[in-house]
């Protein structure tokens, strides 16, 4: 175990989301849904499920949907617990998990981001020196990245993301957010979470992770937030998978 036996985390589920089309790596995604494709060898997924090996937490709830009885085989074996749910956006995977689960809080993930465990033992250490608080962990990539946001976190906790003009290479790569939180988030977002039932003011923040904690911020939960300075890999276009290749020998073979 490389985190001790903490009651805290021993009631955190982590939560993994891989439903997505693909579509920017198609024509890859025509036969196998992203989370399967190889990276040295081994699945995306693969690696994102042996980042939280030892953590101590509860068993991982993936979400699927595109080509998600692949990935359910392809993992079968393993203590993964899936969730087949087609048509939701990102958000409402995870508003809809959190409600059929009684576990207090839950660690968001996604199946298309490479982190070394290390990242895991670092937030879960700020959840529970915060208190058990709503918690969320930005890198800083090694390249410029296709997001716009530009998280601003002021006295360890996070005060606003905003839109910025030009591409920044910030990520948010890890967050912890409670049962109680969530259901504010729900309540506030309504029973059906998409493009055209959000607030229009939220309409710019898409309809995933930064949906949740944009909304969050909205409903004045205090989520602690920190900008960590270990690597991270996002697989997006194919031109990542050669990045990719070499931070999986570099930072997650031997961790």
């Amino acid at each position: 175990m490389i985190v001790n036996d903490n009651p805290l985390l021993s009631r955190i589920r982590p939560v993994i989301l891989a439903g997505g089309l693909g579509t920017r790596l198609r024509p890859r995604t025509n036969y196998l849904p992203k989370p399967l494709l190889p990276v040295n060898g081994r699945p995306i997924l693969w690696y994102v499920l042996n980042s939280l090996q030892g953590c101590g937490l509860q068993p991982p709830i993936v979400s699927i949907d595109y080509k998600g009885e692949l990935i359910r085989s392809y993992f079968e074996r393993d203590n993964v617990e899936f969730r087949s749910l087609p048509n939701r956006t990102m958000a409402e995977a995870i508003l809809e998990i959190a409600e059929n689960d009684p576990s207090e809080s839950f660690l968001g993930m996604s199946s298309d981001v490479l982190i070394p465990r290390k990242a895991i033992v670092e937030i879960l250490k700020d959840y529970s020196e915060n208190g058990g608080k709503d918690t969320v962990l930005f890198a800083k990539l090694p390249k410029i990245g296709h997001k716009k946001w530009e998280f601003c976190v002021n006295s360890g906790y996070l005060d606003d993301i905003i839109i910025k003009e030009s591409k920044t290479p910030f990520e948010r790569v890890l967050l912890i957010m409670t049962r109680t939180s969530l259901q504010k988030v729900r309540d506030f977002l309504g029973n059906l979470v998409n493009e055209e039932t959000i607030p229009e003011k939220l309409k710019s923040f898409q309809t995933g992770w930064i949906l949740i904690l944009k909304s969050m911020i909205s409903q004045q939960v205090n989520v602690c937030a920190r900008i960590i300075d270990i690597p991270v890999c996002n697989i997006n276009v194919p031109a990542d998978f050669e990045d990719a290749e070499l931070f999986v020998q570099e930072h997650l073979i031997k961790q």
